[in-house]
């Protein structure tokens, strides 16, 4: 029972980051928690707009821009 709990808390802290990485908050990883919970975090990964990468677009514009 020890040992399922450590993988549960490690896959946890494992898809925290995942998720903070990917811009989006750390805690939907407690989805994991969640009967289906994995499903809808890989749909949410998946399909889901990146906040990191909108900003990263946002950025890029910006250094593009003519400078007057």
């Amino acid at each position: 029972m020890l040992v399922v709990l450590a993988l549960v808390v490690f896959a946890i802290i494992c898809w925290w980051r995942i998720f903070s990485r990917a811009g989006y908050s750390g805690a939907l990883a407690l989805l994991l928690l969640v009967p289906f919970g994995e499903l809808i975090m890989l749909c949410i990964l998946a399909f889901g707009n990146w906040p990191a990468l909108s900003e990263l677009a946002r950025l890029r514009q910006l250094l593009n821009q003519p400078r007057t």
